[in-house]
């Protein structure tokens, strides 16, 4: 394994670990939901753990001639997920709930910075932090992971989308969601 892909997918795995203590509000409970939620990340980690230790075995053989290209794409997609979490947290005036409560009501719409292109730029660099790990250490635990995290924060996205349709930003909120995209960008062409 590479050293430079084994640390770039550790550190954004811990960055993610760290952001309720390094940004989200500290008010929200940490309820069954938030825990599912989270467990794709502990399961990711234990599986980079366990694939550098020798204790998982890769679902599909590193080959020699692939494993650059693959450590290659691993920094590339944790780098940019740190990049994405930074940019997502310096557009937001105050910090916000992890994992949205259910009793959490919206002060306004953030579309600065990333949220001009994207919805969920957390969600979104919390799946390319997934996708690293995968890329890295190619096993059963990763591989679960991202599933998991794939349906967990799709359904996470849907219910605050659905909030913040129903609440005084509705109007709004439905403008912008056809403007930027849930995970990744729209590229829409735009007629002179």
């Amino acid at each position: 394994m590479n050293t430079l892909a084994t640390l770039v997918v550790s550190l954004n795995l811990a960055y993610i670990g760290l952001l309720p203590r390094l940004f989200f509000r500290k008010d929200g409970r940490r309820g069954a939901m938030w825990w599912l939620t989270a467990a794709p990340f502990v399961v990711s980690g234990a599986g980079l753990v366990a694939s550098m230790w020798g204790f998982a075995a890769p679902a599909w053989a590193r080959d020699h001639d692939y494993a650059l290209w693959q450590d290659a794409a691993a920094v590339v997609l944790g780098g940019v997920s740190v990049l994405l979490i930074s940019a997502a947290r310096r557009a937001h005036p105050v910090p916000i709930s992890l994992w949205h409560q259910q009793e959490d009501r919206p002060a306004g719409i953030v579309t600065r910075g990333p949220y001009r292109h994207v919805r969920h730029p957390f969600y979104a660099a919390f799946l390319l932090a997934l996708s690293a790990a995968l890329v890295h250490s190619p096993h059963a635990m990763t591989l679960a992971a991202l599933a998991s995290a794939c349906v967990l924060l799709t359904a996470t996205a849907v219910r605050e989308e659905r909030r913040l349709c129903a609440s005084q930003f509705g109007p709004a909120y439905l403008a912008y969601m056809r403007s930027a995209g849930r995970f990744f960008p729209v590229w829409r062409r735009h007629d002179a």
